[in-house]
């Protein structure tokens, strides 16, 4: 099991890892809010990709769902309560190597 050292990142390296993943989920936020308004543009190109024009709004909710779920849960509004992974660890029942000791 291969383990990262964060201290050896540099705010530079962080900074553009923000961005760049802020650009990535704003994306995926246009694209799936485009998808519940259905413009002819999204119609035509998601006919074009093969899909039927009734599984648009679908496919819609589902990309926002998957793009907000992950960034809900990272919000700075989460920092100081403890998840469940924290309370698992803070029993003993996972150790270093993320191996169950139960």
């Amino acid at each position: 099991m291969t383990t990262t050292n964060y201290a050896s990142i540099s705010n530079q390296q962080l900074l553009a890892s923000r961005v760049l993943s802020g650009l990535a989920a704003l994306f995926l936020l246009v694209d799936g809010g485009m998808k519940l308004f259905k413009p002819p543009v999204v119609v035509e190109a998601t006919l074009k990709l093969g899909y039927p024009e009734s599984a648009i709004v679908g496919i819609g909710i589902a990309l926002l769902a998957g793009t907000l779920h992950p960034a809900w849960h990272r919000a700075p509004f989460w920092k100081g309560r403890p998840s469940r992974d924290h309370l698992k660890a803070s029993d003993g029942s996972i150790t270093s190597d993320g191996a169950s000791s139960k």
